[in-house]
């Protein structure tokens, strides 16, 4: 049978944003995935879980592929790369170029 299937407009998403350490800013490069990752998936479940037709898999997929994951990446790149560059020697920092 076909019955009626009642949802939180925001999913677990207010769960998952309370139980978030304020020790991990988003803001940080480090964290962005985690934060980003577990807020999109607190939104798309119930207490059963992901919500119908979807699996992990597929969400990952496009959570992966999102433009504020690729900037994060971006940015940790370049910060690690500044980070080496100022502890290696000028010969070693030329081989990140």
């Amino acid at each position: 049978g076909h019955g009626m299937v009642l949802r939180q407009l925001e999913g677990s998403s207010h769960d998952f944003l309370w139980g978030w350490s304020s020790d991990k800013a988003p803001s940080q490069a480090a964290h962005l995935p985690d934060f980003f990752r577990g807020l999109v998936f607190a939104t798309m479940s119930d207490a059963n879980g992901l919500v119908e037709g979807l699996d992990d898999a597929t969400l990952d997929y496009y959570v992966q592929s999102h433009p504020i994951l690729e900037s994060s990446t971006v940015l940790e790149r370049i910060v690690t790369e500044d980070v080496l560059r100022k502890v290696l020697s000028p010969s070693q920092s030329r081989r990140l170029r």
